[in-house]
């Protein structure tokens, strides 16, 4: 009985306190906000401006999808409206004295900044990160052209959400390696780092069979946005990569050379690789390529150059051999390992000439190289990025094929 009033004071101060919680004062109704799916930035016609575009939601097609009972069409789940100003923060002001929602950046999937205001320092991808609502997880892209033009064109052809489409576009580079993953965060991080350059996803729309810049498609993916021949579906092409040295954009990357970019940094998982064939001419065959184990890399500074050492280990898949040559054969098998090794090691040390030329070590061999000094001032003054153009590079190859398909042998055709 002598707990009863404790307990009874206890429950009187637990109701007392509940008065004083300040309950959802700053809500945010959902129904009040205009959700920004894509955000592009392109140059102003003022000296210092920035043309700011926003794709925006339409809540009640992305719940509904378009066409009613009535046979309608289907209706566009997103507006696109573009503002002129010299700040993010400045055209989401004026944005928001026209849209009847308060603009929201929350649900944004992806930043696109033009090829002209990327190889003229990007101040706004470097400056937009403070903000709250913007996620760092945004996927950082440059366009081919503007990117106004990109986002007001592009349409989901399997997905009703815009933003979710342009994600799902992105996230099939774990199954095709044909562009970096790269988001705010990581190009952030990057133009910090004095070991690593920035990379950005290249972003474009399509010529089609008849505009196409590649007369033969017969290698997989040597293409950049706007030059894959093809026809239907959406407009929006995303393939290759964006270089950068610093801040600004210094050079591109085709999406086959993107695929070597990943194999060397680690990020490689698998993806189908055609090859020609080396015992007919005027013929292919496809392997499904894989990363075996992690690339092992070394950096050798007591020369007078820089010494980087490569060495890959992949295996991989027979999925198609057009010739009638049997490569299933133990001896023929050994033959096209050793002949795949070969390619792969010519066009990865290909694709580092290329960004030593463009004086960007864009795979991360700076964070090697800063693990032979030991003091960061050592590091400041070793100078990577005057380095790295004149390193030399030794890159080898160990290939193993596993498997060779379903056919035991090429079928030969009957007489």
């Amino acid at each position: 009985m002598g707990y009863t009033p404790r307990i009874m004071v206890s429950l009187l101060i637990l109701v007392l306190l509940t008065s004083l919680m300040s309950g959802c004062w700053d809500r945010r109704e959902l129904e009040e906000q205009a959700f920004i799916l894509t955000l592009g930035i392109d140059k102003g016609t003022i000296e210092g401006s920035y043309l700011w575009t926003f794709q925006l939601a339409v809540p009640r097609q992305l719940a509904g999808g378009g066409g009613g009972g009535g046979g309608g069409g289907r209706q566009n789940p997103s507006t696109t409206v573009s503002v002129e100003a010299t700040t993010l923060f400045g055209a989401l002001n004026l944005l928001n004295s026209f849209i009847d929602r308060k603009a929201n950046l929350m649900h944004a999937k992806a930043v696109i900044v033009s090829e002209t205001v990327a190889r003229n320092d990007p101040v706004p991808l470097r400056t937009i990160g403070r903000y709250r609502e913007v996620r760092r997880n945004l996927f950082v892209m440059v366009a081919e052209g503007k990117a106004k033009d990109i986002i007001s064109a592009y349409r989901p052809v399997l997905e009703q959400n815009p933003a979710k489409f342009i994600e799902t576009l992105v996230l099939t580079s774990s199954f095709t390696a044909l562009v970096p993953r790269t988001q705010l965060q990581d190009y952030l991080n990057a133009l910090e780092s004095k070991s690593v350059k920035a990379t950005a996803i290249l972003v474009g729309q399509t010529g089609g069979l008849a505009q196409s810049k590649r007369p033969n498609p017969k290698v997989t993916a040597p293409f950049l946005p706007g030059e894959i021949p093809r026809e239907g579906g959406s407009p929006l092409e995303i393939i290759g990569v964006a270089v950068f040295k610093g801040p600004k954009m210094v050079g591109k990357l085709t999406g086959t050379e993107n695929r070597f970019t990943a194999l060397l940094n680690g990020k490689f998982k698998r993806g189908f690789k055609t090859f020609p064939d080396p015992l007919a001419p005027g013929k292919s065959l496809v392997l499904d390529v894989r990363a075996g184990s992690p690339p092992v890399i070394k950096v050798d500074l007591k020369g007078k150059r820089p010494l980087i050492t490569v060495h890959l280990s992949l295996e991989g898949d027979i999925l198609d051999i057009q010739s009638s040559v049997n490569y299933t054969r133990l001896d023929m098998l050994k033959q096209l390992e050793q002949f795949t090794e070969k390619q792969i090691a010519t066009q990865a040390l290909k694709v580092i000439n290329k960004t030593q030329a463009m004086g960007s070590d864009i795979f991360g061999f700076g964070d090697i190289a800063r693990h032979s000094v030991t003091t960061w001032a050592q590091w400041e003054e070793l100078n990577w990025t005057e380095l790295y153009p004149k390193a030399k590079i030794n890159l080898t190859v160990d290939f193993s094929i596993r498997r060779i398909g379903v056919a035991y042998q090429p079928p030969k055709p009957g007489v």
